[in-house]
């Protein structure tokens, strides 16, 4: 979803026109060749169709961008975002975000914490779900990986804080994203029995064991069901 400076959503209902808003937002450090986008959008025509097919796009562009001039800088020959207007972008601030935390001391548990959690606030879900270019589907397997990371890497700092509530939060988000990834189950286990709910942290198993037989169709991995049997006794 794209908002204009006002916090309304932009009136972009063309779907190539929102892609090169996107293309170009996310690459504002780059100067683009209008070659280079031309085939990047229009991969199968000549270089006069998509050239033409560039033209038409920018043009429904500028129309529904407010302050077009101050956002886009256009010529013959290239085309680019602005990096120095005024606007806001939620994947520079997840990513910004995480790259913080990363360089933060070790020790700084409560500060990587808070950061993380700051990142996640900013992903609001799979990146223009509704485009099929290459490069978008890349970026968003890219964030979408990012964003998983981000997850279990929480669940570690909050299960180091001994905040378990909290982690399982983030667990059951996570389980809920990648319903077959096992460690999430052995999270939640370990988690829910730390914090004195054996019962549930037994029920947990039983659901991966479920879900991994009737999609894959093979049990639990021997970690787990060692977790499994060390909760049992």
């Amino acid at each position: 979803q794209i908002t204009d400076l006002t916090g309304g959503i932009l009136d972009l209902s063309n779907r190539r026109s929102q892609a090169l808003l996107a293309y170009l937002i996310l690459n504002n450090s780059i100067v683009h060749t209008r070659q280079h986008l031309a085939f990047l959008f229009s991969p199968n025509a000549s270089d006069s169709q998509g050239r033409s097919a560039l033209r038409k796009d920018l043009f429904k562009l500028r129309q529904a961008l407010p302050a077009a001039a101050s956002h886009l800088r256009i010529d013959a020959q290239t085309i680019q975002w602005n990096p120095d207007a005024t606007y806001h972008l939620d994947v520079a601030e997840f990513e910004q975000a995480l790259d913080q935390a990363v360089h933060l001391p070790a020790e700084t548990l409560r500060e990587q914490q808070q950061l993380i959690e700051r990142a996640i606030s900013f992903y609001h879900g799979y990146l223009l779900p509704s485009q099929d270019h290459d490069w978008v589907i890349q970026e968003r397997e890219r964030l979408h990986q990012k964003y998983l990371g981000s997850l279990g890497q929480l669940i570690q700092l909050l299960e180091q804080q001994q905040n378990y509530t909290q982690a399982i939060y983030y667990g059951q988000q996570l389980q809920q994203q990648e319903p077959l990834r096992e460690s999430t189950y052995q999270a939640l286990m370990r988690l829910h029995d730390k914090r004195g709910d054996r019962a549930v942290a037994l029920q947990i198993y039983h659901q991966c064991m479920t879900r991994l037989r009737d999609e894959l169709g093979v049990d639990p991995s021997a970690a787990t069901q060692a977790l499994y049997q060390t909760l049992l006794n």
